[in-house]
C-alpha cells in the first residue's frame, strides 16, 4: 500500500504512521510507557463538546493529552476528570494561544472554559 502517491519512506512521522505506532503500542500495552515527545501528536479525537471543571470523559483524556503535548499541562496525568490541574493548564494553553482564542473574544486571561474557540484551536492541533 502506498498512501498519499508515497514510494518508500520519508523519515516524516505523520498521521498514518503515528496511528499505526500508536495501534503498536497500545497492542504491546506501552502506552503508559511511552515518553511524550516534543512535537508528536499521539492520535487524538476531536472535542465534540464544552469541557468545564468536573467533567470527565475521554474527551478529558483527549484534552489532557493535548495539554501534556503542548508543554502546558506539567504533572501529565491522563485522568479523564477536569480537576483543578487540568483547569489550570487549558488557562495556559488559552494564553499561548491568545490571539486565536482569548482576544476575538475579548478576553484578557484564560479561564479554564474549554468552550467553542478553545475546542477549534485544540482540533486544529489535533487534525
Amino acid at each position: 500500500m502506498k498512501p498519499a502517491g508515497v514510494l518508500r519512506g520519508t523519515g516524516f512521522v505523520g498521521s498514518l504512521t503515528r496511528l499505526k505506532l500508536n495501534a503498536l503500542a497500545q497492542l504491546r500495552g506501552l502506552v503508559e510507557k511511552l515518553p511524550s515527545v516534543p512535537g508528536l501528536k499521539t492520535a487524538l479525537r476531536r472535542l465534540e463538546r464544552n469541557l468545564t471543571a468536573g467533567s470527565r470523559g475521554d474527551d478529558v483524556k483527549t484534552l489532557q493529552q493535548l495539554l501534556k503535548d503542548e508543554g502546558v499541562y506539567p504533572t501529565g496525568e491522563i485522568t479523564g476528570y477536569l480537576g483543578p490541574l487540568t483547569k489550570a493548564a487549558v488557562m495556559k494553553f488559552q494564553e499561548k494561544y491568545a490571539s486565536e482564542i482569548l482576544t476575538p473574544n475579548g478576553l484578557g486571561a484564560g479561564n479554564g472554559f474549554v468552550g467553542v474557540a478553545t475546542r477549534a484551536k485544540i482540533n486544529s492541533l489535533i487534525e
